[in-house]
């Protein structure tokens, strides 16, 4: 990772997703791992569910996820 943040996606898996210049990408944590999903013309309620999912699998309740936005919201404060 870059000084500013900016991550390197291998050309390799840009190829294997048909991922372009400008293509929309939606980053999320869970835990220690980051995932990368390249966005379609998808409604927010497509690109949630399977995060909600992997949410309710983990056993998190709101209380949970009000946490950890807060801690994310406290990260990247200055």
């Amino acid at each position: 990772m870059s000084s500013k943040g900016q991550v390197v996606i291998p050309e390799s898996v840009k190829r294997a997703v048909g991922l372009r210049e400008g293509d929309d990408l939606l980053v999320v944590a869970i835990g220690e791992t980051i995932v990368i999903k390249k966005l379609n013309k998808m409604t927010f309620e497509e690109v949630a569910r399977p995060i909600w999912k992997t949410v309710r699998e983990l056993g998190l309740g709101e209380e949970d996820i009000n946490a950890l936005i807060e801690e994310a919201k406290a990260a990247t404060r200055p």
